[in-house]
């Protein structure tokens, strides 16, 4: 685990992660924080990329086919899902694929997300 800090709570600007709350409290001395500011500190998260929705890439199709053929699509109830076994399977697999892809061509998110931010006075 890692953590981060800013003197904000809902900043968009934390530190580099450190592996310590200690870490953070004496880069934010260096950084020029006196005793009795406050910073926030917390822990540092990877940005969870699965996210791709299997009901939102049906509709998508469904509503490109339409756009092909007209009304002849409209009875194409592919958004429905009888199995929600077999629909979290694919959706797993898009997922892994869309992961595999990303780490692949090198596209890994370099960023992170600070979560469970404390506050902390610099003593």
């Amino acid at each position: 685990m890692s953590y981060s800090w800013s003197t904000e709570e809902y900043s968009n600007h934390y530190s580099t992660d450190f592996d310590t709350i200690e870490e953070c409290i004496k880069e934010a001395k260096d950084m020029g924080c006196k005793a009795g500011t406050t910073i926030w500190i917390g822990k540092v998260e990877e940005v969870d990329i699965r996210r791709v929705n299997l009901t939102s890439i049906l509709e998508d199709l469904h509503n490109a086919v339409y756009d092909d053929v007209g009304e002849f699509a409209e009875d194409w109830y592919i958004e429905d899902i009888d199995s929600k076994e077999a629909y979290e399977k694919c959706e797993n697999a898009i997922n892994d694929l869309v992961v595999k892809y990303i780490e692949e061509n090198g596209m890994k998110p370099t960023f992170a997300k600070v979560v469970d931010a404390e506050l902390y006075v610099i003593k």
